[in-house]
């Protein structure tokens, strides 16, 4: 780049000092939590990929029933996953 050019930071900066950001936290996580909050997060989305919508069937044929596509995608359809 020449020397006279401007960098894309410079540019983006007056616009980045506007937006709101999240503070450093003051103390790192324990690894306990840290593990806590995963398994937490994880059974929330297992038992969400099982639990079925109400009112739509399983028979009614639809793209996403397809078992290539649901594989490639990781979903269930009719499950409350598939509306995350």
């Amino acid at each position: 780049m020449a020397s006279g050019g401007r960098r894309f930071i410079d540019v983006v900066e007056p616009i980045l000092r506007l937006m709101p950001t999240v503070p450093k936290p003051k103390e790192a996580l324990s690894m306990g939590s840290r593990l806590f909050w995963t398994f937490l997060s994880i059974t929330v989305y297992l038992l969400m990929s099982i639990t079925p919508l109400y009112g739509l069937s399983p028979t009614t044929p639809s793209f996403f029933m397809s078992p290539a596509i649901a594989s490639i995608l990781g979903i269930t359809f009719g499950s409350l996953a598939q509306l995350v």
